[in-house]
C-alpha cells in the first residue's frame, strides 16, 4: 500500500512535469520566430529544430547543426544556444568527430569554452539521473 501511494504520487508528479514541459515548448516555438542569428544555416534551422525536436532530423553523415556551429560560428552564445537544443553534445559524426573536436580545430577559445561548459553540464545531469535511478531502485 505504501509503495502504491508512492507510485501514484510519482505518476501524478510526472504528469505535472510533462504538462509544464509542453507549455514551455509551445512558448519556445512562438519565440523562435523572433530570434535572428547572423548565420544563414543556423537562422534557417533554428525554428525547425525547436518545433520538431533535435532527433527529428537525419543529419547528413551525422554532421549536425551543432557540429556546424562548432566549426563555423564565431559567437559562443550562438554555439551554446544550439548545444542547448542538442540531445547529445558529444555526438560523433560520420568521421568520428564530436562538435568539440571541430571547435578545437578552429582554435576559437570562447567557442571551445562554451562547449566545454555544455559538456560538463551534460555529464552532471547524467550523473544526477544515474543517482536518481539508483535511489528509486532501493
Amino acid at each position: 500500500e505504501k509503495l502504491q501511494r508512492r507510485i501514484d504520487h510519482l505518476q501524478g508528479r510526472n504528469r505535472q512535469l510533462e504538462s509544464q514541459v509542453r507549455l514551455k515548448w509551445a512558448a519556445m516555438i512562438k519565440m523562435a520566430k523572433f530570434v535572428y542569428v547572423d548565420d544563414d544555416v543556423i537562422d534557417k534551422s533554428l525554428e525547425s529544430v525547436i518545433r520538431n525536436g533535435w532527433d527529428a532530423f537525419k543529419w547528413n553523415r551525422g554532421y549536425s547543426l551543432l557540429h556546424y556551429a562548432a566549426e563555423c560560428v564565431q559567437d559562443p552564445q550562438v554555439v551554446e544556444l544550439v548545444a542547448n537544443l542538442a540531445t547529445n553534445v558529444d555526438q560523433k559524426d560520420g568521421n568520428g568527430k564530436r562538435p568539440i573536436d571541430y571547435a578545437r580545430k578552429t582554435q576559437n577559445e570562447e567557442v571551445i569554452a562554451a562547449l566545454e561548459r555544455m559538456r560538463k553540464a551534460a555529464r552532471r545531469l547524467a550523473q544526477e539521473a544515474d543517482r536518481s535511478e539508483n535511489v528509486d531502485r532501493d
